[in-house]
C-alpha cells in the first residue's frame, strides 16, 4: 500500500523570516551590551574605570582613568555652580527633567541628518554623551547611536542624576588629551574647578562640541562663531537664572581670565 503523501510544508512568508532574524540579532546584541555594561558599572562603582582614546597625534592609545578613586576626580559638590550651569545650558538644558532622551532634539537632529545625507548632528543628551564617552569610540554611525541609546537607559536606571552629571564632568574632553573638569580648570586658568568664574565656565562649555579644534581659542581669542556660541551659553545661564542680567551684561565683554603663558611649551 502506497504511503499517503504528506502535505508540503509551507514556508513562512519572507517578511516573517526577516523579522525573526532581526529579533534574534537584537536580543543577542542586547544581551551582549547588558553583560558588557554590568562589568563596567561594577568597575565604576568600585572606584576606577579606564576610557580608551587615541592621543591627539593619533599615534598611541591612551587609558584615561575615571572614577571617584582617581587622582583628578572632582566631586560634583566641588565644581563651581557656574560651571555646572554653563554645561547644562550648552549641552542639555533639560537634563534633570528627562529620562535619558530629549525627543524634540532627537527629531531635529534626525531631520537635519536626513537632509544632509549623513550623520552630522547627534541631538544627544548628557546621558547619551556619557554612554558614548565611557563605552564607545567617537565614530558617528546609526549602529553606534543605537547601542549608545540602549546603554543610556541603563545608566539612568543605575545612577542618580547627580552621579551621572558628576561622571560626565569628569570624563568629558576639554582639549587634546585633556579629560575632566579638574584638569581643564588647572590647564586653562590655573585654578580649581570650584573657583571657576562665570566667564571661565562659559568658555569651558563653549569647547564641548569640538574641544580638539576649539581649544586654540584660549591662545588666539574667540573667533566670530565661537563668540556667538559663548554668548549663547551665557544667555542660557541667564535663562536658567544661574546669573542675573547685570552679571550677564558684564560677562559678555569681560576677559575670560586665562592663566599666564597658556599655549607656551
Amino acid at each position: 500500500m502506497e504511503e499517503e503523501s504528506r502535505p508540503a510544508r509551507r514556508k513562512a512568508p519572507r517578511y516573517r523570516r526577516v523579522a525573526a532574524w532581526a529579533l534574534a540579532f537584537c536580543l543577542g546584541w542586547t544581551l551582549y551590551l547588558t553583560g558588557l555594561f554590568w562589568v563596567d558599572v561594577y568597575a565604576l562603582r568600585k572606584g576606577s574605570f579606564s576610557i580608551k582614546r587615541l592621543s591627539a597625534d593619533r599615534k598611541k592609545e591612551l587609558q584615561i582613568p575615571v572614577g571617584p578613586k582617581t587622582k583628578n576626580w572632582v566631586p560634583l559638590s566641588k565644581v563651581s555652580r557656574y560651571a555646572k550651569e554653563a554645561v547644562l545650558a550648552a549641552e542639555d538644558d533639560a537634563f534633570y527633567e528627562h529620562s535619558g532622551f530629549h525627543w524634540t532634539a532627537l527629531r531635529k537632529a534626525l531631520w537635519e541628518n536626513i537632509k544632509r545625507g549623513k550623520v552630522i548632528r547627534g541631538g544627544s543628551t548628557i546621558t547619551q554623551q556619557l554612554s558614548k564617552n565611557l563605552f564607545f569610540s567617537l565614530e558617528r554611525s546609526y549602529a553606534r547611536k543605537g547601542s549608545e541609546a540602549y546603554l543610556a537607559l541603563w545608566l539612568e536606571l543605575v545612577f542618580t542624576k547627580d552621579e551621572l552629571f558628576e561622571l560626565y564632568l569628569n570624563a568629558v574632553e576639554f582639549g587634546p588629551d585633556l579629560y575632566g573638569i579638574g584638569p581643564a580648570a588647572k590647564y586653562y586658568f590655573g585654578r580649581k574647578a570650584s573657583a571657576l568664574s562665570i566667564e571661565q565656565s562659559a568658555f569651558l562649555a563653549t569647547l564641548l562640541p569640538a574641544p580638539k579644534r576649539y581649544h586654540r581659542f584660549a591662545v588666539q581669542g574667540l573667533d566670530k562663531g565661537a563668540r556667538r556660541r559663548y554668548q549663547r551659553v551665557l544667555e542660557g545661564m541667564r535663562q536658567r537664572k544661574a546669573i542675573s542680567w547685570d552679571e550677564y551684561g558684564r560677562a559678555i565683554d569681560a576677559p575670560v581670565g586665562f592663566r599666564p603663558g597658556i599655549g607656551k611649551k
